[in-house]
């Protein structure tokens, strides 16, 4: 998005750039354009797509909404980018928030708790956007799409008066690392402020330090550039959760998936998922963030064959079961930004049944990993 410009639209589309500004204002503009004639169809499409799947819950209808993820084109992977980032666009939040609106927001989350259908179609959409960008952009294949259709199908097919409620516990406050008063601690705060408002190219050094009420020399003294010091703001932001095996272990009890994703998506949480949003966007165009990015997400994944005896077919499932969930945390986040809150959407309804379906299709293998994993923590405490 921060990349676009006339020129080189004009120059790939063989115009000279006197013609595409007789027609443009400015890219943003253009991408308006884009957006109307083109995006908001394909936006459209998936997540009706994914409402169907939900209202109609068997595999062919669930296939239908996977194989467009599947199949994405580069007009999909546009259409994420603009869903995503459109909320700092004033132009190109005008046309946009008709889609949010109509379709996302169709059941209002911030006015009551949506239905179990509703609740279903919208996590979905969150994990097949993030599914089409991360395709697009990550180099390596992930291998988990074909059991990722097979727990969704299992998971839509749960009927809702089976799933238990959950009194889900409010945030004690901002999901964040904890702060202090040292220089490193104050503008990671400062940063996420800016990169999550104004996107990563657009958060200059002298924006930061004058929200950090510091010089730029001061960062200049800590960080050799602007990459080093928002990649570690994001190493601070995550705080290794996801790297910590019996942190991840813990999704699959009962309600913790659900109580997970409800802080995610909190308002109080708003700078930490804008911060996630605007980095993990930049780091498609940037080889630096990339590296960071990358190092972070497969962390567990390279910690997981530290565990004694673990089979090839342990760490197989756990590379999955670790993808859809990154992948939904990701998504719901995403989500919740573009939306503005979706704090009061029914997680249960969706995080409980799909929790068991990893569990049943996973059968005594995770049960096995999992007491292999508790061994090792115990050991490691001695």
């Amino acid at each position: 998005m921060d990349h676009v410009s006339l020129r080189e639209v004009s120059a790939r589309a063989g115009l000279t750039h006197g013609a595409t500004y007789a027609r443009y204002e400015d890219a943003e503009e253009m991408l308006v354009d884009l957006w109307i004639a083109e995006l908001a169809e394909r936006a459209i499409a998936l997540f009706e797509l994914c409402l169907n799947a939900a209202e109609n819950s068997n595999s062919a209808s669930m296939h239908d909404a996977f194989t467009f993820a599947r199949n994405a084109t580069e007009a999909d992977v546009a259409m994420v980018h603009l869903l995503l980032t459109a909320r700092r666009i004033p132009v190109l939040a005008e046309v946009v928030s008709d889609f949010v609106e109509n379709y996302l927001m169709r059941e209002d989350p911030r006015l009551q708790e949506v239905s179990a259908t509703f609740t279903r179609a919208l996590c979905l959409f969150s994990l097949m956007t993030v599914q089409i960008i991360f395709s697009h952009h990550v180099q390596r294949p992930d291998r988990s799409f074909d059991r990722q259709e097979e727990w969704m199908t299992s998971t839509f097919q749960t009927p809702p008066e089976s799933v238990p409620f959950f009194d889900l516990a409010e945030p004690s406050g901002p999901y964040t690392f904890v702060a202090t008063e040292n220089l490193e601690s104050v503008l990671a705060s400062a940063t996420f402020q800016v990169v999550g408002r104004s996107g990563y190219s657009k958060a200059t050094i002298a924006r930061i330090a004058r929200r950090a009420s510091c010089s730029p020399g001061s960062i200049y003294s800590l960080y050799e550039s602007k990459e080093e010091l928002v990649i570690a703001a994001y190493r601070k932001t995550l705080s290794d959760r996801w790297s910590r095996i019996s942190y991840f272990m813990q999704h699959l009890d009962e309600g913790i998936l659900a109580q997970r994703l409800y802080l995610y998506a909190h308002p109080v949480n708003e700078t930490w998922r804008n911060f996630l949003l605007e980095f993990s966007l930049a780091s498609a165009n940037n080889p630096h963030l990339y590296q960071a990015h990358e190092a972070q997400d497969r962390r567990l994944e390279v910690m997981a064959p530290l565990i004694p005896d673990a089979t090839t077919e342990e760490l197989d499932l756990l590379e999955q079961i670790s993808s859809i969930l990154g992948l939904l945390t990701h998504g719901i986040a995403f989500l919740a930004t573009t939306t503005g809150s979706m704090a009061f959407t029914n997680y249960a309804q969706f995080c409980e049944p799909l929790r068991r379906s990893v569990l049943d299709s996973a059968g005594p293998t995770w049960l096995e990993f999992c007491t292999k994993v508790n061994r090792f923590i115990d050991e490691e405490k001695k």
